[in-house]
């Protein structure tokens, strides 16, 4: 029995490489036979305009007014547990960030 098993084991493993390799894909042959078929790859340069790293995201600039209307709509939470933040967290922020705003205005 254990003679039958290791017979089959035996010929399942030298007949599976020939198996997959017979699905049709075009393997380089070891005389480069078939590597005259290959067609080229054409490469075009890029313009020097083409290599300037394009910008990312937004700029500090953007981010920042982004962060001065959201404090000026009261939209920003005063806490980690209210998010997203109610309705009588806006008004308090609203009402903060008026108080602060008229301080700023006096110093500068």
């Amino acid at each position: 029995m254990k003679t039958a098993i290791v017979i089959a084991a035996l010929a399942i493993t030298a007949t599976a490489p020939a198996a997959m390799a017979s699905r049709g894909q075009a393997y380089p042959s070891p005389d480069g036979a078939n590597l005259a078929t290959a067609q080229p790859v054409q490469v075009q340069a890029a313009s020097p305009a083409d290599r300037q790293p394009q910008p990312i995201g937004k700029s500090r600039a953007q981010v920042r007014q982004e962060l001065i209307e959201a404090l000026r709509a009261g939209t920003i939470p005063a806490t980690k547990t209210d998010y997203p933040p109610s309705p009588a967290t806006i008004e308090l922020n609203r009402t903060r960030y008026a108080i602060a705003e008229r301080y700023w205005s006096k110093t500068d």
